[in-house]
């Protein structure tokens, strides 16, 4: 079966109200969950780096405490 016009048209709407939702969404800061795996992967990248670091004696407690505190509250959002 072939599809008409009617049908054509009414994809166009529904592919426009997907790329409206998405702006809105990306808008609102909530990202696509890929994204959001990026993100969460990186900052256990980064805690595990402030780590090494720490126990290296590279930096104290709170310049460790500081930066996986900005890594978690990053993480949430």
């Amino acid at each position: 079966m072939h599809p008409n016009i009617w049908r054509a048209i009414n994809y166009i709407k529904l592919e426009r109200e997907v790329g409206v939702t998405r702006m809105n969404r990306y808008a609102a800061g909530i990202v696509p969950y890929y994204y959001a795996k990026m993100e969460f992967q990186r900052s256990q990248e980064n805690v595990r780096n402030l780590c090494i670091s720490y126990r290296a004696g590279e930096i104290e407690i709170p310049e460790f405490l500081c930066g996986v505190g900005h890594n978690i509250h990053h993480g949430q959002d």
